[in-house]
């Protein structure tokens, strides 16, 4: 299974909806949601001037990762299609080169 990347979520969001372990060190708060539980990486990590707050993905965070992560393939798959207007352009440039001339769009300013 590929990495889930985290960045597209916003800090506010992840703040909301994330597990967190507060310890006073980013050493010690990782220990806790090791012996909590929490599998894997963190996913954020804040240290304000006497304690650190350590964010792991819940389960929601997961989906939203996963969701996001299957739109940008689509995007990018969409992307590398050429849409039909692009083939009939391509097409009319292809006739219109055999005759000696070109097709131009029009300079809308």
């Amino acid at each position: 299974m590929n990495k889930l990347n985290y960045l597209a979520i916003p800090q506010h969001v992840i703040e909301a909806k994330a597990i967190r372990f507060v310890a006073n060190t980013p050493k010690e708060a990782l220990e806790l949601a090791k012996r909590k539980g929490a599998i894997g990486e963190p996913i954020l990590t804040l240290s304000k001037a006497s304690s650190t707050t350590v964010y792991f993905a819940s389960d929601e965070l997961k989906n939203m990762a996963l969701e996001l992560q299957k739109r940008a393939e689509n995007i990018r798959r969409d992307q590398d299609k050429t849409n039909v207007l692009t083939r009939v352009q391509n097409l009319l440039n292809a006739k219109l080169k055999k005759q000696g001339t070109t097709l131009k769009r029009p300079n809308f300013n």
